[in-house]
C-alpha cells in the first residue's frame, strides 16, 4: 500500500530508523509469497498433480525431506497433517490440496518468524534505551525534557505497533485470497496483547504521572517555565497526547478484530462469485493511524485528532452484567409491583355499590380506595429495616397480609359489616411490598441497567393501574354465585367481592412462587457502589504516594 508506506516515512525519527520495523522488507517478503503461489497454479497438470521436483524448487528446499522434519507440522500453533501427506510428497507427484497445504505451513513459519523478530527488536530498543533514557531525565529532575521524549517515544510504540498490526492485516488478506493458513484468531489475540505487553505500556503512562507531578511541583516551587513548547502547553497537554496515542492504539486493535473475522463486504462478495482467478484481497487498512502519527510527528500537536466518541453499550452487552441469579428475583419483585397497583384501583369502580350494599353512604367509598396508600406508608419504615437482611422474608409476610386483607375484603359482603372491609382494606395497605421492590431493583441491577429497571417498574406501576378497573369490568359481567369457605361459611361472589376474592388468589399464587421457587439475589448494585464510592479516596491515596515519592526525591537531590 503506497499511501502507508508514504505516511509511515513521516513517522520515522532519523536517528532512531534503524530501531524501526523494516516494513517495506516484510512487504516484499510478503509479495514473494504471492509469486510463489502463481508458480505454483502454472506447475498444476491437467491431473491436479505437481511435480516433486517443481514443488522443491518452488518452497527453495534443497530436497523434499527438508520440507518435513520431525515435529515440523506442529511447531506452529500445532498445525496437524493430513493423514498420508508424507506418503504423497516423498512420490512422484504430489495432490495440489497437500502441496497448498505444505506451502502455507511453511509461509506462516516463515512470515510469524520474520515479524516477530522485527517487533522483538524494536521493542527490545524501546524498553532497554527510550524508557530508560526519560527515567533518568525524571530523577535529574529535568522533567520538561523528560515529557518531550515521553511524546517522541509514545510516537515511536505507536508507529511500530500500527505497522505491525498493518502486516498482519495484510498476511490475513493474502491467505483469505489464496486459501492459505492464516495466523489463527487465538495467535492474532495473543500477539496484540504481546505487543502491548512488549513495550510496556503500563509504563509509560506511570511515568506520564511521575512527570506531571514532577512539573506541579516545579510550578508550584516558582519555578520558571516556559523554556521548552512542552512547557507552554501545560501538564494536562501532556495527558491528553498520551491518551490520544491510547486511542489510536485501540482504534488499530478494533480494525485488526475485523480484518480477523475475516468479514466480507457485499461487493467483494459479489466479485468473488463473478470471477475464478484469485483476487488480492487487502480489506481493512490502518492508512489513516499511521498518517495521524505522521502529522503529529510534524508538528508535534494532536490538534488534527479529535479523541473518537465511545459508542453505548448495545441492551444485549448490557444484560451480560446482570447476574442469572437475579434475573427471578427482579422479575417476582416487577410482578409484585404490577399486583398492589392493580390491587389498589380493582375495587375503584364498585366501591360505590359496595359501601351501599353495606348500608352506609357511597362517599365512605373513598376512604375504603385511600385506606391501603395510607397504611402503606407505615409499614414501609419496616419493610426498609427488614430488607437489610433478606429479601424472602419480608416478600412472604406482605403476601400474606395481602392474601388476608383481600379475604376481608370479600368476606365484609356476608357479614354486612363495613368494618371488616375498611380492616381488609388497612391490613392490604400494610402488605404493600413497593419498598422491598424498589429496594431489590436497586440493590440487584448494576449501574448500566438502572435506567433500564427503573423504566420497568414504571411500567408495571402504570400497567397494574391500568389493569385493575378493567378486571373490575370483566368481574362486573360474571353473574353472582354463592360458595362456602371453611369457618367463613356462605360467600358470595358478584361484582362487588369479586375483585377481593380474585385478587386473593393472585396473592395466593404469588406468594407459593416466592416461597418454592424464590432464591435470595447477590447484591451486585450495592457491591458496585461501594466501590465507585471508594474508588475516589484510592485514586487520590495514589496521587498522595506518587508526590510523595517525589517530593522525597527532590529533597535527597538538594
Amino acid at each position: 500500500m503506497k499511501g502507508f508506506e508514504k505516511y509511515l516515512q513521516k513517522c520515522i525519527r532519523h536517528e532512531w530508523s534503524e530501531h524501526y520495523i523494516n516494513y517495506g522488507l516484510l512487504k516484499d517478503h510478503l509479495r514473494s509469497f504471492y509469486s510463489r503461489r502463481a508458480k505454483l497454479r502454472h506447475a498444476v497438470g491437467r491431473d491436479g498433480l505437481v511435480d516433486v521436483d517443481d514443488f522443491v524448487e518452488l518452497s527453495g528446499a534443497e530436497d523434499v525431506e527438508d520440507l518435513m522434519p520431525p515435529g515440523f507440522f506442529q511447531c506452529v500453533e500445532a498445525v496437524k497433517c493430513y493423514d498420508g501427506c508424507g506418503e504423497s510428497l516423498l512420490g512422484e507427484r504430489i495432490v495440489t490440496e497437500k502441496a497448498r497445504y505444505t506451502l502455507s505451513t511453511l509461509e506462516r513459519k516463515e512470515f510469524s518468524s520474520l515479524i516477530e523478530e522485527h517487533i522483538t527488536s524494536v521493542g527490545a530498543f524501546y524498553r532497554n534505551v527510550l524508557l530508560s533514557h526519560i527515567q533518568q531525565r525524571i530523577e535529574s529532575q529535568d522533567y520538561e525534557e523528560a515529557a518531550e521524549a515521553l511524546l517522541e517515544t509514545m510516537a515511536f510504540a505507536c508507529t511500530n505497533i500500527v505497522t505491525f498490526r498493518q502486516l498482519l492485516i495484510r498476511y490475513n488478506a493474502f491467505c483469505t485470497t489464496f486459501k492459505g493458513m492464516p495466523l489463527s484468531a487465538a495467535y492474532l489475540h495473543n500477539t496484540v496483547m504481546d505487543v502491548h505487553d512488549m513495550f510496556e505500556l503500563e509504563r509509560a503512562d506511570e511515568l506520564e504521572k511521575r512527570i506531571t507531578l514532577g512539573l506541579q511541583i516545579q510550578e508550584e516551587d516558582g519555578l520558571e517555565m516556559g523554556q521548552r513548547n512542552i512547557s507552554s502547553r501545560g501538564r494536562n497537554s501532556l495527558a491528553e497526547q498520551v491518551q490520544k496515542f491510547h486511542a489510536l492504539l485501540d482504534i488499530t486493535d478494533e480494525k485488526v478484530s475485523k480484518a480477523m473475522t475475516g468479514e466480507y463486504t457485499f461487493r467483494l462478495l459479489v466479485i468473488e462469485l463473478s470471477r475464478r482467478t484469485p483476487i488480492n484481497w487487502r480489506g481493512e487498512h490502518l492508512k489513516e493511524q499511521i498518517q495521524i502519527i505522521g502529522k503529529w510527528n510534524e508538528t508535534k500537536d494532536f490538534s488534527h485528532f479529535s479523541l473518537p466518541v465511545k459508542k453505548g453499550e448495545s441492551f444485549s452487552d448490557k444484560l451480560k452484567d446482570l447476574e442469572p441469579q437475579n434475573i427471578f428475583p427482579l422479575v417476582v419483585n416487577v410482578l409484585a409491583c404490577f399486583l398492589f397497583m392493580m390491587n389498589n384501583y380493582i375495587i375503584a369502580p364498585s366501591s360505590a355499590y359496595y359501601a351501599e350494599a353495606l348500608g352506609c353512604n357511597d362517599a365512605l367509598s373513598g376512604i375504603m380506595v385511600g385506606a391501603a396508600p395510607l397504611f402503606a406508608m407505615s409499614s414501609s419504615f419496616l419493610y426498609s429495616y427488614w430488607t437489610n437482611y433478606n429479601y424472602k422474608h419480608p416478600m412472604l409476610f406482605a403476601a400474606s397480609l395481602q392474601i388476608v386483607g383481600n379475604l376481608l375484603y370479600a368476606c365484609a359482603y356476608s357479614f354486612k359489616s363495613i368494618q371488616i372491609c375498611l380492616i381488609g382494606r388497612a391490613i392490604t395497605g400494610l402488605g404493600a411490598p413497593r419498598v422491598i421492590n424498589r429496594r431489590c431493583l436497586a440493590d440487584v441491577t448494576p449501574f448500566s441497567l438502572r435506567t433500564t429497571a427503573s423504566v420497568v417498574f414504571g411500567l408495571a406501576t402504570a400497567l397494574g393501574a391500568a389493569f385493575g378497573p378493567g378486571i373490575s369490568i370483566v368481574i362486573d359481567r360474571i353473574d353472582e354465585f354463592q360458595f362456602k369457605l371453611p369457618l367463613l361459611g356462605d360467600q358470595f361472589f358478584n361484582p362487588m367481592t369479586g375483585p377481593g376474592y380474585f385478587m386473593c388468589v393472585n396473592w395466593i399464587i404469588y406468594a407459593a412462587m416466592i416461597c418454592f421457587f424464590f432464591k435470595e439475589p447477590k447484591r451486585t448494585g450495592l457491591e458496585e457502589l461501594k466501590r465507585r464510592e471508594t474508588e475516589p479516596m484510592d485514586v487520590d491515596s495514589k496521587k498522595q504516594t506518587l508526590l510523595s515519592s517525589v517530593t522525597s526525591t527532590n529533597t535527597t537531590k538538594i
